[in-house]
C-alpha cells in the first residue's frame, strides 16, 4: 500500500461515519471523504477468509478507492492448527507483510470507529441524526 494514502486513511477514517456489513466469513467496512473541493471519494476495506493449507489460516485483505481496487493482500494466521478443507489461495495474493499490517491496522481503525458510533447512537436513544454538521439540536 502506498504510505501517502495509508497516512490519508488514518486521518480520515477517524472523521468519517463507518458503515459496515458482517457476514460469517468477510467483514467490509464503507465510508467517503469530501475533499475542500468538495470531491466524494469512496472507500470499501474487506476483509475475509482466503484458504488454510493445513496448519495456517490465510485472511485476505482489499482496498476499494472509488470502486477500484488499489491493495489486496494475504495475512496469515500461523499455527492455528486448521481442520478440515485445504485450499490454495486464488490469483496468487500477494504476501506482503508491512501491506497487511497496515490494512490490518486501518481495519481495527474502522471497527472501533463503529463501536464508538453505536455508544453514541444508544446515548442518543438510537437517534444518530441529533448531532450532525446540519441539525444543532442537542441534548
Amino acid at each position: 500500500m502506498l504510505n501517502e494514502l495509508y497516512k490519508l486513511l488514518n486521518f480520515i477514517i477517524p472523521i468519517s461515519y463507518i458503515s459496515v456489513i458482517n457476514t460469517p466469513l468477510s467483514t467490509m467496512y464503507s465510508f467517503s471523504y469530501v475533499d475542500p473541493d468538495g470531491a466524494v471519494t469512496s472507500f470499501v476495506l474487506t476483509s475475509e477468509y482466503s484458504h488454510t493449507d493445513g496448519k495456517d489460516i490465510y485472511a485476505k485483505y482489499t482496498l476499494f478507492v472509488d470502486g477500484i481496487m488499489v491493495c489486496s493482500v494475504l495475512n496469515r494466521f500461523p499455527h492455528t492448527k486448521a481442520k478440515g478443507l485445504q485450499t490454495q489461495p486464488s490469483n496468487n495474493m500477494a504476501f506482503d507483510i508491512k501491506a497487511a499490517r497496515q490494512m490490518e491496522v486501518l481495519l481495527k481503525m474502522c471497527s472501533k470507529k463503529v463501536v464508538a458510533q453505536e455508544m453514541m447512537g444508544q446515548r442518543m436513544h438510537m437517534l444518530k441524526t441529533l448531532i450532525n454538521e446540519q441539525n444543532a439540536i442537542m441534548h
